[in-house]
């Protein structure tokens, strides 16, 4: 059985329609009230507010661009800012890797393979690759890559850290 409300009410008088038909039906015991249906056209366009973005129900997870941080005993290391598109009530975990492109893991930057966690509302992450030579003889970089992410989908997937 199907009811159509909807002639000359305001779109928050017919969600209040739908909320006491709803609740009638969970208390009438016949079968046929309880496959009731009511429909209220206009009532979608009516609960969305064109002033607010629709908000993916996905968290990503992207790397930024690397920059070099020194540390107070002289060493370096590569900074990375690991954000989130949006907080989320639960935590999210990322596998980092460091993977040598031209800059050789060992060599110019200590390799990487850690799992990290964002605590719930926690947008940002500030994950370290430490440096074994900070100033080679040229340009070297490598790349951070997130993997095997849990609670969130992958963003842009790496981030470039760039030895000068």
């Amino acid at each position: 059985m199907t009811h159509s409300i909807y002639h000359g009410i305001s779109w928050l008088s017919r969600a209040r329609v739908v909320v006491v038909g709803v609740l009638a039906c969970l208390f009438c015991a016949s079968a046929q009230a309880a496959k009731l249906t009511v429909s209220v056209p206009g009532l979608d366009r009516a609960t969305r507010s064109p002033s607010k973005p629709a908000v993916s129900k996905f968290v990503y997870i992207n790397v930024g661009k690397g920059k070099i941080v020194r540390e107070k005993d002289g060493k370096y290391e590569m900074e990375f800012a690991i954000t989130l598109s949006r907080s989320s009530a639960h935590e999210i975990f990322v596998t980092m890797k460091a993977d040598g492109v031209t800059a050789k893991a060992g060599t110019e930057f200590v390799p990487q393979n850690k799992q990290i966690a964002f605590k719930p509302g926690q947008t940002v992450y500030y994950f370290d690759v430490p440096l074994v030579s900070p100033h080679t003889h040229s340009s070297e970089f490598f790349y951070l890559k997130e993997l095997d992410p849990v609670g969130a989908q992958l963003g842009n997937g790496e981030g470039v850290g760039s030895i000068p």
